[in-house]
C-alpha cells in the first residue's frame, strides 16, 4: 500500500520504489515470492565469496554445483528480461505511447514502472499511464504470468537439485575452524616484520 501518488514523485523519489521492485521484491520481501528471491541472492553471495577465498562454494553443507548456479542466474535474470522486453515493445507501438499522460522521459518511466510492477508481483502503477487500454491489458497480463511462473521454474529446479545433493563432510578446500591457521598467520607476520625492520636498518645506515 502507498500513501501518496506515485506519478507525483520527483525523479529521485520515483527511482527508489522502481529500484526496489526491480531488485525482485527482495527488500523487504514481496508477498509470495520475496523469500526465494532473497535465497537466490544469498546463493550468489555464497558462491562469489567462496571463489574469492579459494574454497569450495557450499551452502548449508551442500556444494553449489554448475547446474545450481545456472538456475540461480536464470531466476535472477528472467524478470529483468521480461521488464525490458515489455518496455521495449511498448515504446515501439504508437497505440501504447498514445495513452501516456506525460510525454517525454517521465512517460518512459511510467511504462517501465508498469512492467516492473506486474513482473515483480507488486501491483502499483503511475496514474499518468492509461493501463485500461487494450495493449496494456494484454501486455501487462502476459508479463504478470511470465514473471510469476517463469521465475518459479528455475527456483523449483534449484530446490530439487539442492535436495538430492548429499551433505558434505569437511574437505581440504574448506575453511578451517581450528587455531592452527591463526598461529601460522601470526608467526608469518612476525617473520615479515623482523625482515622489514632489518631492511629499514640497512637502508637508513643503522646496520652495516
Amino acid at each position: 500500500a502507498i500513501n501518496s501518488t506515485s506519478d507525483s514523485y520527483l525523479p529521485l523519489g520515483g527511482l527508489v520504489p522502481l529500484w526496489l521492485m526491480q531488485l525482485g521484491e527482495v527488500v523487504y520481501g514481496g508477498i509470495g515470492s520475496g523469500f526465494y528471491g532473497m535465497m537466490l541472492f544469498v546463493l550468489v553471495a555464497v558462491f562469489v565469496a567462496g571463489l574469492m577465498v579459494g574454497r569450495t562454494p557450499e551452502y548449508l553443507g551442500k556444494k553449489i554445483e554448475t547446474f545450481d548456479m545456472k538456475m540461480v542466474a536464470l531466476g535472477i535474470l528472467v524478470t529483468p528480461a521480461i521488464i525490458l522486453l515489455g518496455t521495449a515493445v511498448a515504446v515501439l507501438i504508437p497505440h501504447a505511447t498514445s495513452v501516456l499522460g506525460n510525454p517525454g522521459p517521465h512517460g518512459f518511466t511510467e511504462i517501465l514502472y508498469a512492467f516492473s510492477s506486474v513482473a515483480n508481483n507488486n501491483g502499483s502503477a503511475m496514474g499518468g499511464l492509461t493501463v485500461t487500454s487494450t495493449f496494456y491489458q494484454v501486455a501487462t497480463g502476459l508479463a504478470m504470468l511470465m514473471g510469476r511462473f517463469w521465475f518459479a521454474l528455475p527456483v523449483m529446479a534449484l530446490a530439487g537439485s539442492m535436495v538430492i545433493e548429499k551433505e558434505n563432510t569437511s574437505q581440504p578446500g574448506d575453511a578451517s575452524d581450528s587455531y592452527t591457521i591463526v598461529y601460522y598467520a601470526a608467526h608469518r607476520d612476525r617473520h615479515f616484520s623482523e625482515r622489514a625492520q632489518l631492511s629499514a636498518g640497512v637502508v637508513t645506515g643503522a646496520i652495516d
